[in-house]
């Protein structure tokens, strides 16, 4: 899902050259650069943006940090986010969604042979990726309270699964299994 604290004011004429009109945004991308985000490569490279008057910079997101909370800080104007965008919103984020890009959503859980149902998962630890809130919902159903899983800093590593460092990690169904397929 696409969403926006507020939209910046875009100018509605041109004045001068069209670069110096751009009204330069930043869209905070919920992970690595992968080709989800096609859509928006081919709007930069096809000049879409510069329809609307904006200059749009994708931002690959730091460790740890996550699109809402840049967003709402005014570190990105723009942000990717996935249904914990809805849990947000009802905690009193003021937050917009503009638009549903995945009808089905790509995230997986992962975890370390020998575990093959989440009760297994107790005291094991976990890197949950910020935009997890399907995985969280899905220990909910099944009586799994995060407080009984050792959670770590989410990095973008698969290989913290493969080393060992980690017991399970969530991913996406969409690279990171070719990612784990390449280096196992």
């Amino acid at each position: 899902m696409v969403f926006v604290v507020s939209l910046i004011g875009v100018p509605k004429t041109v004045q001068g050259s069209v670069d110096e009109d751009l009204k330069e945004v930043t869209l905070q991308l919920k992970c690595k650069h992968q080709f989800q985000f096609a859509g928006y490569y081919a709007a930069i490279k096809k000049y879409f943006y510069h329809d609307v008057w904006l200059k749009v910079i994708l931002k690959e997101p730091d460790p740890g940090s996550n699109a809402v909370s840049r967003v709402v800080y005014g570190k990105a104007e723009f942000g990717v986010s996935g249904s914990d965008l809805i849990l947000r919103r009802s905690q009193g984020t003021h937050v917009v969604v503009l638009g549903e890009i995945y009808h089905h959503l790509p995230l997986a859980l992962v975890v370390k042979s020998g575990i093959n149902r989440l009760e297994q998962l107790y005291g094991k630890r976990l890197a949950l990726e910020t935009h997890s809130a399907e995985i969280v919902a899905m220990f909910k159903q099944d009586g799994l309270d995060e407080s009984q899983i050792k959670l770590t800093e989410y990095m973008f590593l698969t290989e913290d699964l493969l080393k060992r460092k980690i017991d399970a990690l969530s991913i996406y169904t969409s690279d990171e299994i070719f990612d784990l397929r390449q280096t196992h």
